[in-house]
């Protein structure tokens, strides 16, 4: 348990490995101390969810592409996959430009 607590609900919060936790909303907290700090905070947070987003298309373009026998269609997802993983690449670069 830490010395803060939740914006929300009022709860003590916890932390867990990295994370800061309302046991009681349920969800991850970001403690910041100034609005600059939110806000590189906040865009860590969106970076991470894009990249979640984006890998999860990359699994699922991986699954049909392992059950395609045609070729065009072959193709069209083999070109679908490199627009994701070109998009992954600008992500992962951007992200650790900002440092996070």
């Amino acid at each position: 348990m830490i010395s803060k607590s939740c914006p929300v609900c009022a709860s003590p919060l916890f932390k867990v490995g990295k994370d800061i936790i309302c046991p009681k909303c349920n969800r991850p907290v970001v403690i910041v101390g100034i609005a600059e700090d939110e806000q590189r905070a906040l865009g860590g947070k969106i970076l991470e969810m894009v990249e979640s987003t984006i890998l999860g298309k990359i699994g699922e373009l991986n699954e049909l592409m392992r059950a395609e026998s045609d070729p065009e269609r072959s193709r069209a997802l083999g070109e679908a996959l490199s627009v994701w993983l070109s998009a992954l690449e600008r992500l992962r670069r951007l992200s650790e430009g900002r440092g996070t």
